[in-house]
């Protein structure tokens, strides 16, 4: 999946992102799929051979719905209409690094939220709406024995 995914998707979308030449769109239509495998395959064969860099993903992998929403709800706000209205207006590269400190941040509130509780705020939600909320039961880390 490397091999396929930044042997031949990554060309065609970085040539892509740089031309804006319009031949160039629907080829990178498929090969962002083929590039974001290939990242996915990357970061799980790191993962296995040095277990840390999972524990470091792990506790956002815990509350992924939670951080999901809490994306959606701050780029929207950075983005679109309802907020400052940025979409187009920013370099590319301004986008890439408000997403990677935007997850560098969750990963880091991740870590401090899954000390402390079993579930994020959105999976403790979906458990109540889906169990009811008697099943719902203290993180044991919280717990006093």
């Amino acid at each position: 999946m490397q091999w396929v995914g930044f042997g031949a998707g990554l060309p065609i979308s970085a040539s892509n992102a740089l031309t804006q030449w319009p031949p160039l769109a629907g080829p990178a239509m498929i090969a962002g799929p083929l590039v974001a495998a290939a990242y996915g395959a990357t970061l799980l064969r790191i993962s296995h051979s040095n277990p840390r860099v999972a524990e470091v993903f792990a506790p956002a992998g815990r509350i992924a719905a939670t951080i999901y929403v809490g994306q959606s709800l701050i780029t929207s706000q950075i983005f679109t209409g309802y907020g400052l209205a940025l979409a187009g207006r920013m370099a590319d590269w301004t986008v890439l690094a408000i997403a990677v400190v935007l997850y560098a941040a969750q990963l880091a509130l991740a870590s401090c939220w899954t000390r402390q509780h079993r579930y994020g705020p959105i999976e403790y939600l979906l458990r109540a709406i889906t169990y009811g909320p008697g099943h719902l039961r203290p993180s044991p880390r919280t717990v006093d024995s």
